[in-house]
Protein backbone atom coordinates (compact mmCIF):
# COMPACT_ATOMS: atom_id res chain seq x y z
CA UNK A 1 0.00 0.00 0.00
CA UNK A 2 1.44 3.46 -1.00
CA UNK A 3 4.25 1.46 -2.34
CA UNK A 4 7.47 3.34 -3.15
CA UNK A 5 11.01 2.57 -4.02
CA UNK A 6 11.05 2.89 -7.78
CA UNK A 7 10.62 6.44 -8.33
CA UNK A 8 11.05 9.37 -5.89
CA UNK A 9 10.25 12.78 -7.31
CA UNK A 10 11.84 15.99 -5.82
CA UNK A 11 8.22 18.18 -5.13
CA UNK A 12 6.83 15.18 -3.32
CA UNK A 13 10.21 14.38 -0.98
CA UNK A 14 9.89 18.42 -0.04
CA UNK A 15 6.51 18.12 0.86
CA UNK A 16 6.34 15.42 3.04
CA UNK A 17 9.83 17.01 4.97
CA UNK A 18 7.74 20.43 5.53
CA UNK A 19 4.61 19.18 6.46
CA UNK A 20 6.17 16.63 8.89
CA UNK A 21 8.78 19.05 9.94
CA UNK A 22 6.13 21.82 10.56
CA UNK A 23 3.77 19.42 12.44
CA UNK A 24 7.12 19.08 14.90
CA UNK A 25 8.00 22.25 15.00
CA UNK A 26 4.71 23.59 15.75
CA UNK A 27 2.42 20.59 17.17
CA UNK A 28 -0.89 22.66 16.54
CA UNK A 29 -4.12 21.34 15.29
CA UNK A 30 -3.33 22.82 11.54
CA UNK A 31 -0.41 21.27 11.39
CA UNK A 32 -1.05 18.17 12.32
CA UNK A 33 -4.40 17.73 10.58
CA UNK A 34 -2.36 18.99 7.35
CA UNK A 35 -0.64 15.85 7.69
CA UNK A 36 -3.85 13.38 7.47
CA UNK A 37 -5.35 15.69 4.97
CA UNK A 38 -2.71 13.92 2.98
CA UNK A 39 -3.27 10.37 4.51
CA UNK A 40 -7.02 10.07 4.74
CA UNK A 41 -9.51 11.34 1.77
CA UNK A 42 -12.44 11.45 3.20
CA UNK A 43 -12.92 14.25 6.30
CA UNK A 44 -15.28 12.29 8.61
CA UNK A 45 -12.30 9.93 9.45
CA UNK A 46 -9.56 12.38 10.07
CA UNK A 47 -10.84 11.52 13.66
CA UNK A 48 -9.98 14.67 16.49
CA UNK A 49 -8.64 11.58 18.90
CA UNK A 50 -5.94 11.00 15.68
CA UNK A 51 -5.05 14.69 15.82
CA UNK A 52 -4.85 15.03 19.13
CA UNK A 53 -3.08 11.85 19.59
CA UNK A 54 -0.23 12.68 17.19
CA UNK A 55 0.20 16.36 18.99
CA UNK A 56 1.07 14.83 22.05
CA UNK A 57 3.35 12.54 20.64
CA UNK A 58 4.74 15.50 18.49
CA UNK A 59 5.24 17.62 22.11
CA UNK A 60 7.50 15.41 23.18
CA UNK A 61 11.34 16.02 23.84
CA UNK A 62 13.10 15.73 20.82
CA UNK A 63 10.80 14.42 18.53
CA UNK A 64 12.57 17.21 15.80
CA UNK A 65 15.58 15.43 15.76
CA UNK A 66 13.14 11.64 15.36
CA UNK A 67 11.47 12.89 12.80
CA UNK A 68 14.59 14.34 10.92
CA UNK A 69 15.81 10.74 11.34
CA UNK A 70 12.41 9.36 10.05
CA UNK A 71 12.59 11.49 7.14
CA UNK A 72 15.85 10.36 5.81
CA UNK A 73 14.55 8.89 3.04
CA UNK A 74 13.02 12.42 1.99
CA UNK A 75 16.63 12.77 1.52
CA UNK A 76 17.49 12.77 -2.47
CA UNK A 77 20.88 11.47 -2.55
CA UNK A 78 19.84 8.33 0.37
CA UNK A 79 16.82 8.13 -1.32
CA UNK A 80 18.26 7.65 -5.17
CA UNK A 81 20.93 5.18 -3.45
CA UNK A 82 17.46 2.99 -1.92
CA UNK A 83 15.26 2.93 -4.57
CA UNK A 84 15.44 -0.17 -7.01
CA UNK A 85 15.62 -0.41 -10.52
CA UNK A 86 13.06 -2.18 -12.60
CA UNK A 87 15.82 -4.98 -12.69
CA UNK A 88 15.45 -5.61 -9.14
CA UNK A 89 11.62 -5.15 -9.21
CA UNK A 90 11.62 -8.04 -11.03
CA UNK A 91 13.17 -10.32 -9.50
CA UNK A 92 10.88 -10.27 -6.68
CA UNK A 93 9.35 -13.65 -7.32
CA UNK A 94 7.46 -13.68 -3.73
CA UNK A 95 4.09 -13.10 -4.37
CA UNK A 96 2.91 -9.61 -3.82
CA UNK A 97 0.13 -7.81 -3.04
CA UNK A 98 0.36 -4.41 -3.83
CA UNK A 99 -2.81 -1.64 -3.43
CA UNK A 100 -3.26 1.39 -5.43
CA UNK A 101 -5.03 4.38 -3.40
CA UNK A 102 -6.74 6.21 -6.17
CA UNK A 103 -6.90 9.71 -4.53
CA UNK A 104 -3.11 9.29 -2.50
CA UNK A 105 -0.64 11.18 -4.56
CA UNK A 106 -0.35 9.69 -8.35
CA UNK A 107 3.12 9.08 -7.37
CA UNK A 108 2.16 5.89 -4.97
CA UNK A 109 -0.89 5.14 -6.96
CA UNK A 110 1.49 5.25 -10.23
CA UNK A 111 4.17 2.96 -8.51
CA UNK A 112 1.77 0.31 -7.27
CA UNK A 113 0.72 -0.01 -10.33
CA UNK A 114 4.10 0.02 -12.33
CA UNK A 115 5.72 -2.20 -9.53
CA UNK A 116 2.77 -4.86 -9.89
CA UNK A 117 3.50 -5.26 -13.76
CA UNK A 118 6.88 -5.60 -13.12
CA UNK A 119 6.93 -8.30 -10.41
CA UNK A 120 5.56 -11.53 -11.65
CA UNK A 121 3.89 -12.87 -8.71
CA UNK A 122 2.46 -9.51 -7.68
CA UNK A 123 -2.06 -9.22 -7.33
CA UNK A 124 -2.50 -5.12 -7.93
CA UNK A 125 -5.97 -4.10 -5.26
CA UNK A 126 -7.48 -0.95 -6.72
CA UNK A 127 -9.00 0.93 -3.91
CA UNK A 128 -10.80 4.20 -5.50
CA UNK A 129 -11.78 5.90 -2.34
CA UNK A 130 -8.21 5.78 -0.34
CA UNK A 131 -5.49 7.58 0.13
CA UNK A 132 -2.18 7.23 1.88
CA UNK A 133 -4.09 4.94 4.77
CA UNK A 134 -6.39 2.30 3.05
CA UNK A 135 -5.89 -0.62 5.73
CA UNK A 136 -7.76 2.49 8.13
CA UNK A 137 -10.03 4.50 5.77
CA UNK A 138 -11.30 1.21 4.56
CA UNK A 139 -10.38 -1.06 6.65
CA UNK A 140 -13.54 -4.36 5.52
CA UNK A 141 -12.03 -3.84 2.02
CA UNK A 142 -8.52 -3.77 3.27
CA UNK A 143 -8.68 -6.82 5.56
CA UNK A 144 -10.93 -9.18 3.16
CA UNK A 145 -8.03 -8.59 0.23
CA UNK A 146 -5.24 -9.30 2.09
CA UNK A 147 -6.29 -12.36 4.03
CA UNK A 148 -7.53 -13.82 0.85
CA UNK A 149 -4.12 -12.72 -0.27
CA UNK A 150 -2.59 -14.04 2.67
CA UNK A 151 -4.59 -17.70 2.29
CA UNK A 152 -3.76 -18.23 -1.37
Amino acid sequence: MSVAGLVATAENMARIRTQRMAAVEKPDWATIKAMFDHLIADERNRLPDLVALRQSIYRQPGMAQTMENTLVLQDAAIRDRNLLTPDQWRSIAAPTLSIASGKDYSEYSNTSRQVAELMPNARLVDMPDVKHWPHFEDADRFNEVAIQFLLG
